[in-house]
């Protein structure tokens, strides 16, 4: 009866333990998605694609000759990357 009573309560506290940290990292996405705002960037639009980016709603950003760039998903940030020059241009 005590090992059945032990186990329960190793179960019950592990549970805790992983349930916590999964809302933790939860929460730690989120707030970092918050706390991406457009004024950090150059201007509010996404190079790639040419959607005008909003608080909150940044997925990825990169430097490039000193100004800081976002964009609305990583496969934006990927093709900007691939001719950076390019994208600044087309989309002035």
């Amino acid at each position: 009866m005590k090992k059945l009573f032990f186990m329960l309560l190793t179960s019950l506290t592990l549970g805790a333990c992983t349930f916590t940290s999964s809302t933790h990292e939860s929460a730690n996405k989120e707030s970092l998605t918050n706390t991406l705002k457009v004024a950090i960037l150059a201007d509010n639009k996404d190079h790639s694609c040419g959607m005008t980016l909003q608080d909150g709603h940044i997925a990825d950003t990169t430097s490039y000759k000193g100004s800081t760039y976002g964009f609305c998903s990583s496969a934006c940030k990927e093709e900007f990357l691939k001719s950076p020059e390019a994208m600044l241009q087309k989309n002035k």
